[in-house]
């Protein structure tokens, strides 16, 4: 039978104030995975850069409202990590990197 992929199994998050590079590291942690790459949206345009670079590194709060963090995609050895919002409220999201026998539950908020 198909494993179930549920994003309700999110690490707890430090309310209010956090950054993406934080938020991805407690993730990564979690899945024992390796990070591999980074894309965040500058300007408009993907760009592939360090852990470190400030918009990715910037605290911004994560509680709900407007969404306020940058757009990125990651990728690590086992999965690919994403922003996802409810409400405003954001967090990171992961999928399997390489196909697996799973089908993955609705993120963010159902419209």
């Amino acid at each position: 039978m198909p494993l179930i992929y549920n994003h309700t199994d999110k690490p707890p998050m430090n309310i209010w104030f956090n950054s993406w590079n934080k938020m991805l590291a407690a993730e990564l942690e979690r899945r024992n995975d390796t990070f591999v790459s980074l894309c965040i949206e500058i300007e408009g345009t993907p760009t592939f850069v360090p852990l470190n670079h400030y918009q990715f590194s910037a605290t911004f709060d994560t509680s709900y409202g407007r969404c306020k963090g940058c757009h990125f995609t990651a990728w690590g050895e086992s999965h690919v990590y994403f922003p996802v919002t409810y409400d405003g409220a954001e967090w990171i999201g992961s999928v399997p990197r390489n196909p697996e026998p799973c089908a993955t539950e609705h993120f963010g908020e159902d419209k």
